[in-house]
């Protein structure tokens, strides 16, 4: 049978006296999505914490492909493929697609600084923007403002 994608073995967190996971087996093979369910307090967004790297497990191990990521910082395991989004969305809700898009491509190039350049003179930003605006199919509202966009169109932003 082939390794896992990502497993967990007896991943446990504790904060001082409150046990909020405990020893959770996870194993998810390549390929599958998994939904984790739960009610409020359940200790599913620790458990999302553990994993990304955020939090520290108080016990257990974390394998992705097989190679123990329990000590990797969050950054390392990201460039390994090991990520997770928010559903808090930062977004500039005045402003368009285009300018939301440009502003994050510029804080990416560490040129988010730069306030008094006008925003689409940047090209690099401009065809970053556009390309991105291309694969989440947004490319027809960039001028549109982010306001007027679904929610379900804001996560792909």
């Amino acid at each position: 049978m082939p390794e896992a994608l990502l497993r967990t073995e007896g991943l446990s967190k504790h904060f001082r006296g409150l046990q909020v996971t405990r020893e959770v087996a996870l194993e998810i093979p390549a390929g599958r999505r998994h939904a984790i369910i739960g009610p409020n307090g359940a200790g599913k967004t620790t458990l999302f914490n553990l994993l990304a790297g955020e939090l520290q497990p108080s016990a257990g191990r974390i394998y992705l492909e097989g190679r123990d990521i329990t000590a990797l910082t969050p950054d390392r395991r990201a460039r390994l493929g090991l990520s997770r989004s928010f559903q808090k969305n930062n977004l500039f809700e005045s402003e368009t697609v285009l300018d939301n898009l440009l502003l994050a491509d510029l804080a990416r190039r560490g040129k988010g600084h730069v306030f008094w350049r006008r925003l689409a003179a940047d090209r690099a930003a401009r065809e970053t923007a556009e390309r991105i605006a291309t694969a989440v199919d947004l490319l027809d509202r960039l001028d549109q403002p982010v306001r007027a966009l679904s929610y379900g169109a804001w996560l792909h932003l």
